[in-house]
């Protein structure tokens, strides 16, 4: 749907709405949940009214991928989760590179790194004491690739992700969050 809008506070005076030819489709399920978290994203992270026409073509981009998994009978969301938060970190300044450290070396396969926030990748220290699990190389490569087949790698892109965007969201959680952790009702354990 296209719609303008006219007004000088936060409440603004709907002026045009036209139905557009593609339209997702509806959501259900874990689908349903990925897109309620999607939302929370752009809410807390965009300025209001702030145009981004890119970020706009990713999210909706996110609908329709998320709309044909509702329609096939559900799956692996994770993968366009983490598709969609690059993106919308790469529009809002935050990008992450993740073939390449910090320092500007070549990320290395069989080599660790950890996400340090406003830095980049910088790779573990051999004998260093370094905060939690490394990041693998392969996986890094895998991300920067688009692959996410493998869970590992798919744990490793929410891992990296969940910090790059704790930067960004400040100490107040995600209430949506909330709804992939409650327990799923019997008539919704197909989702």
């Amino acid at each position: 749907m296209a719609v303008a809008w006219s007004g000088r506070s936060a409440l603004k005076n709907l002026t045009r709405a036209e139905s557009l030819p593609t339209q997702p489709g509806l959501l259900g399920g874990r689908a349903l949940y990925a897109g309620f978290y999607a939302n929370e994203l752009l809410l807390r992270l965009l300025p209001e009214a702030d145009p981004h026409p890119r970020l706009y073509r990713i999210y909706q981009f996110l609908l329709e991928e998320l709309a044909v998994q509702t329609r096939s009978g559900g799956g692996d969301v994770e993968p366009q989760l983490r598709r969609f938060e690059l993106g919308l970190l790469g529009e809002l300044g935050y990008g992450l590179c993740l073939d390449r450290t910090a320092g500007g070396d070549a990320v290395e396969a069989d080599a660790g790194y950890h996400f340090v926030a406003g830095l980049g990748l910088v790779p573990v220290e051999a004998g260093g004491n370094s905060p939690g699990e490394p990041l693998r190389g392969r996986d890094l490569l895998a991300m920067a690739a688009n692959d996410y087949r493998d869970v590992q790698v798919r744990r490793c892109a929410k891992r990296l992700l969940r910090a790059a965007l704790a930067e960004q969201l400040g100490p107040r959680p995600l209430r949506s969050r909330e709804l992939f952790r409650a327990p799923a009702k019997p008539d919704q354990q197909k989702s």
